[in-house]
């Protein structure tokens, strides 16, 4: 059985702790969405009873089903709606005379269609939700998750919680952060796609969020703003307490006019959504990608509004490429002070003088010149924060270069989990048809997530998610 956090006493806590669980629309075909929401559930496992409801298979997943809602004999909490459109004001009413708390619709082809009967159903639903004292999240969406509890909404969301929350306008991309960043290591407290935002809407997600002692860092996904007021009063209370990251879709004319057929929302100008990410401190990013890499660098990085940057690994074309992405980013790549190149000198006699800030792998010679010119330039006072690369790619020409790889991948993690230093690691290994390019880039990404080091396929990510936190730590600091 699950229980609300102790410690919290926002209203919408409860949504995330249901006692139980009702799904409806369940059919034993296993592609049919009702089946793979039971399914999950099942399997994760949701920590409390689940009630299948069908009005035509009588037992699925070994699980007996009830014919309607108000058949089931004991308490539901949070409902789960896979029935078409026609059936849903039916099923709020149900929902009502049960004593439900919260109704999640999957179903669409509502608001979204833009026809007149669809609007009209939607504001049914929705005062009739209301009168009951039913919340909904939704219509089309794909609902909750929350691994404390054990509701998910996907078979492949991790079981271990972490503390970054996403709320997301769109269900497809709340499975897109998935795929973008739970490989490397991103975990969450809460992920909630709400769709048309019918009832319960962005900015109540928000104000939750901030209020969640679980939940550090907040990521938002939005197409549109219902009420554009308490929203930007809501960023206003962020500012300085936890950490958005925004992606605001729909700034263009064309995507605008895609966003009211995807939630039938109003989208807005990209100038004016710029200038609120200034006003209140927020991370605008401009990819679910983006997205991922700065909620980890967020989730990994000790806080730091330092813009020096030592940066090492690579080769010769890799470094010089790293150093102008540093500072186009903002960020000082400054040279090696003369004591540090003299220290360099005492070990590395023949390569001292070609050892600078990038330090360029590549000219080291040996991988024990490489290893203490690193931990020389690690321990270096003069910068604020560590960028290492893991290898020039021609370094992986071979099977049997990929041995080597793996060994500077486990001293920059190493190195990276000793520092004082926030560092970020990326991986540079080519061509992924490869196949011991691939098992190379895997190994080391893995070793990252294992050791809590953010990790990215390239340098341009890598500093754009390091920009994007110490900005943010830099503006704090700085009194906003």
């Amino acid at each position: 059985m699950s229980t609300p956090s102790d410690t919290c006493t926002h209203p919408l806590d409860i949504l995330f702790h249901p006692e139980s669980v009702a799904v409806v629309g369940v059919s034993e075909n296993s592609e049919s969405q009702g089946h793979m929401y039971l399914r999950q559930l099942l399997d994760f496992p949701f920590k409390g009873p689940i009630y299948p409801v069908s009005r035509d298979a009588g037992e699925v997943l070994g699980v007996p089903c009830h014919r309607r809602l108000k058949d089931i004999p004991g308490r539901v909490d949070h409902v789960i709606s896979c029935l078409p459109h026609h059936q849903v004001l039916e099923l709020v009413k149900d929902c009502a005379d049960k004593g439900v708390r919260s109704l999640h619709l999957y179903t669409a082809r509502m608001a979204e269609t833009q026809l007149a009967e669809r609007l009209d159903l939607e504001k049914q639903v929705i005062r009739t939700a209301r009168e009951g004292g039913v919340r909904v999240i939704g219509p089309n969406c794909m609902g909750l998750y929350c691994p404390e509890s054990g509701l998910t909404f996907r078979f492949s969301l991790p079981k271990e919680a972490g503390h970054v929350a996403f709320a997301s306008q769109s269900g497809g991309n709340a499975a897109d952060l998935e795929y973008q960043g739970v490989g490397r290591g991103l975990r969450f407290s809460k992920i909630i796609s709400f769709g048309n935002a019918a009832d319960l809407n962005e900015s109540d997600f928000l104000a939750y969020l901030l209020e969640d002692p679980q939940t550090r860092i907040i990521g938002l996904y939005l197409e549109g703003v219902k009420d554009g007021g308490r929203f930007l009063d809501l960023l206003r209370q962020s500012d300085g307490r936890k950490p958005v990251v925004l992606f605001k879709a729909g700034r263009t004319r064309a995507g605008a006019r895609a966003v009211v057929s995807h939630t039938a929302s109003m989208s807005g100008e990209s100038a004016m959504w710029e200038a609120v990410c200034r006003q209140f401190g927020v991370v605008g990013v401009h990819s679910i990608q983006e997205m991922a890499d700065v909620l980890l660098a967020f989730q990994f990085l000790r806080p730091s509004s330092g813009n020096r940057v030592l940066v090492m690994g690579g080769g010769g074309g890799g470094s010089v490429a790293a150093a102008d992405l540093c500072e186009l980013a903002g960020f000082e790549v400054p040279p090696l002070p003369p004591e540090m190149r003299e220290e360099i000198r005492s070990f590395a006699p023949d390569v001292w003088s070609l050892i600078t800030n990038p330090m360029d792998g590549s000219v080291m010679g040996g991988l024990e010149i490489l290893v203490r010119a690193f931990q020389t330039g690690a321990k270096w006072d003069g910068v604020d924060l560590l960028i290492g690369n893991t290898s020039a790619v021609w370094l992986l020409d071979s099977p049997q270069l990929a041995a080597r790889h793996e060994l500077s991948s486990r001293f920059l993690v190493d190195l990276a989990r000793e520092s004082e230093k926030p560092m970020a690691i990326f991986v540079n290994a080519g061509d992924t048809r490869t196949p011991w390019r691939v098992d190379a880039a895997a190994k080391a990404m893995d070793m990252c997530r294992e050791a809590g080091v953010p990790a990215y396929p390239n340098a341009r990510r890598a500093v754009n998610a390091m920009a994007k936190v110490t900005g943010y730590f830099r503006r704090i600091r700085q009194g906003r």
